[in-house]
């Protein structure tokens, strides 16, 4: 997990702001709430009739008032997966850029070896956790092992493993929520030249997010029809709100101040988080009217804004950020990473050789709390110091 931090530069003392160590301990909470919600997410689609809004798209018929409520209201973002991939993407963007912003001498030779080894590690171990389940599912039951291999595509083939362990491309068959890794690697890869671009380079804010936004546009456009293409500018222009968010938090910040100074800044703050949370439902909402996939997928534009309208504002409102900083949240933040890597394949074994769907939540949610707990321990924190050490020995020149 990167550290979170602001720059240390004066700030007033009405708007909230992180501790004098300078970490933004509320976004670690915000990871924690928003890997919570991708578990959820996947508990949900083991019911046809949430999958078939994804899989189709179509509005959930009237005769389904409960599932109605859940996905066209802002009650799906409790189990609203795709929404909190693009907090997560926002956040990355953030929180990388930052260690760069704040030292005059980055070491990029040291960056790279030790980002890498904080993703692969775990990743690898993911997937051999997804695998192992994936033989032992079979092994229990065929049939069980049978439709898994049907619904997921899991094959045991050692190249076709190996390639997709390096490149991570397909390896969502192992392990559903990696599909993202493959995104959050090439941003890794790629944060040079967005700082190049988006921090160095000398034009208003304003123009870049105009430019950001316009690359999620066509990306979203083009991911029905050209799915490379599309993915490719709609993803990876989120990281680059994320960079430009990072590299114009003094403005922001006086923006917060603003709002602090306003006459009922909670209401402010309150109608702001309303409007982000909303923002991220547009996809829902949209579904209502609409089943033209170009149209629908554009709607990501406004889902990427709510989501950084979230982020800024579990920054600087107090409220929220004394929320997210409590302690069981921020304990779930801290092994957020792992619970993302690990619950997909536990949620599938108990649906597999369960066949009860209330079963996926009673047991596949605190399962994969206790795994991810003890992933942590045994993978990521431990991948977490070799990144640390390799670091520190990679020479300078």
């Amino acid at each position: 997990m990167t550290n979170t931090t602001l720059p240390r530069n004066g700030v007033l003392s009405d708007v909230s702001m992180p501790s004098t160590t300078g970490r933004i301990a509320s976004l670690l909470g915000l990871r924690g709430i928003a890997a919570l919600v991708v578990v959820i997410h996947h508990c949900m689609l083991r019911f046809p009739i949430y999958t078939s809004t994804y899989s189709e798209p179509a509005a959930v018929p009237s005769g389904h008032p409960l599932a109605w409520l859940m996905v066209h209201t802002p009650l799906h973002l409790v189990w609203g997966g795709g929404e909190a991939v693009f907090v997560f993407f926002v956040l990355s963007g953030l929180v990388l850029t930052l260690p760069v912003l704040r030292s005059a001498k980055f070491r990029w030779i040291a960056y790279y070896p030790a980002r890498l080894i904080r993703l692969y590690l775990p990743v690898w171990v993911a997937i051999a956790w997804a695998l192992s389940l994936f033989l032992l599912t079979r092994s229990i039951d065929p049939a069980a092992g049978a439709a898994w291999t049907s619904e997921r595509g899991t094959t045991i083939d050692v190249r076709q493993l190996i390639e997709r362990s390096i490149f991570l491309h397909d390896s969502n068959f192992y392990n559903g929520p990696l599909w993202s890794i493959v995104w959050e690697v090439l941003f890794s890869l790629l944060l040079p030249l967005y700082v190049l671009v988006i921090v160095r380079f000398r034009i208003g804010w304003g123009w870049k997010l105009a430019a950001s936004l316009a690359a999620t546009t066509v990306g979203a456009y083009l991911r029905s029809s050209h799915p490379p293409i599309g993915n490719l500018l709609l993803f990876m222009s989120m990281f680059a709100v994320g960079v430009l968010m990072a590299a114009h938090l003094d403005d922001l910040r006086t923006l917060a101040e603003q709002i602090a100074r306003s006459r009922r800044p909670n209401l402010v703050w309150t109608l702001v988080l309303a409007v982000s949370l909303l923002g991220l439902c547009t996809y829902w909402f949209a579904l209502l009217t609409t089943g033209n996939m170009h149209f629908l997928d554009m709607t990501d534009t406004v889902q990427l804004v709510g989501a950084a309208g979230l982020v800024f504002v579990v920054i600087f409102d107090r409220r929220l950020r004394h929320a997210l900083e409590s302690r069981v949240v921020l304990l779930l933040g801290t092994v957020s990473f792992s619970l993302y890597l690990v619950h997909d394949p536990i949620i599938a074994t108990v649906d597999y050789l369960g066949g009860n769907r209330a079963i996926d939540f009673l047991v596949g949610i605190p399962v994969s709390l206790a795994v991810a707990t003890a992933f942590y321990w045994s993978v990521e924190r431990p991948s977490h110091k070799l990144a640390r050490w390799v670091a520190r020995i990679v020479p300078s020149q």
